[in-house]
């Protein structure tokens, strides 16, 4: 006679560690926005540009949601090291054209025009270094060797994420860079 009462069940190996950690992401990824966002604010002395930087940084995270759930591939511990990784990958995109904005908006130049001329100034950087990272993390999506799955996980989230990325730095920071300035101008000037 088989009693069910007494059968159980236990994780073990990755099972277990992916089980473990299921809820703490959530909890990371905040942790790790507000610590940009606290070193950006103590590097700028401002919390409103380090806002203009950290406000696309979920935004970006949506291209790793699309790119997962165009491969039919789960949020596991893998992409969940790819989402944190992302965090700072968006962020420094942002950082280029805000940073060069910035300096123009010191030197006396509109809010408005200091935006779009730091967008087509930083184009190039910005365009460089992330092709160069895409074409780097792209061998990770497309992994067929031992481990390719955890490979193909960090990878896809991480590709995906910094396309969405890049699309954003260039056609989203800018406008939300003169909508944040001119609400500081407004309300703390």
């Amino acid at each position: 006679d088989l009693n069910l009462k007494d059968v159980g069940f236990q994780f073990t190996g990755l099972s277990r560690v992916q089980s473990k950690s299921g809820g703490q992401i959530l909890i990371l990824f905040l942790m790790a926005a507000l610590a940009i966002f606290l070193v950006l604010s103590a590097q700028y002395e401002s919390y409103i540009t380090s806002i203009a930087i950290v406000i696309t940084v979920p935004i970006t995270l949506l291209g790793s949601f699309i790119l997962l759930q165009a491969r039919s591939m789960d949020i596991n511990i893998f992409s969940q090291i790819g989402l944190l990784m992302l965090i700072g990958l968006a962020a420094k995109n942002s950082i280029l054209v805000v940073e060069a904005a910035d300096q123009r908006v010191s030197q006396g130049v509109e809010i408005i025009q200091a935006a779009a001329e730091a967008g087509r100034e930083r184009l190039q950087p910005i365009l460089m270094t992330s092709v160069a990272s895409l074409a780097g993390f792209f061998p990770l999506v497309i992994a067929q060797s031992a481990g390719a799955n955890a490979q193909q996980s960090i990878g896809t989230v991480v590709f995906g994420g910094l396309v969405m990325g890049t699309i954003l730095s260039l056609l989203v920071v800018p406008p939300v860079y003169v909508i944040i300035k001119n609400l500081e101008r407004k309300f703390f000037s």
